[in-house]
């Protein structure tokens, strides 16, 4: 039982993580505006945050649905322990891939993806011994 609770941990830290980089304040942007009227000048300066899913769009929802998509591969099919690290690797890759971005938010969901592949089913039973 344990397989399933490491993927189902590494679902909940994948969907955590999408959530943050959907909408929290990835990106920040600064703006200057200098104007010259009468000779005096003027300089206005802005700043904001945007996410990334204001800034990437369907791009970024493609990119997203990834981890997403194999966490919930692994949740489903924990009962086979190749599910979880095929998961694991391919999430790895896609870590890798897209480490200069969002990659490296996922590498604790691979973490737990290979957990969840190393544990036997037995596990928790072994521990739990009824009377």
């Amino acid at each position: 039982m344990l397989r399933f609770w490491f993927a189902f941990a590494a679902l909940i830290w994948s969907l955590a993580v999408t959530g943050f980089l959907a909408f929290g304040p990835v990106y920040s942007w600064s703006t200057t505006v200098s104007e010259s009227a009468t000779g005096q000048e003027r300089v206005t300066e802005m700043t904001g945050h945007k996410s990334d899913l204001e800034v990437n769009g369907l791009v970024f929802l493609r990119a997203a649905a990834i981890p997403l998509i194999l966490c919930i591969a692994s949740v489903l099919g924990y009962r086979w322990r190749g599910v979880a690290f095929a998961s694991a690797a391919l999430l790895l890759g896609f870590c890798v891939v897209g480490a200069a971005s969002m990659g490296l938010f996922y590498l604790p969901a691979v973490v737990m993806l290979i957990l969840a592949g190393t544990r036997s089913m037995g596990d928790a039973e072994a521990h739990h011994h009824p009377r």
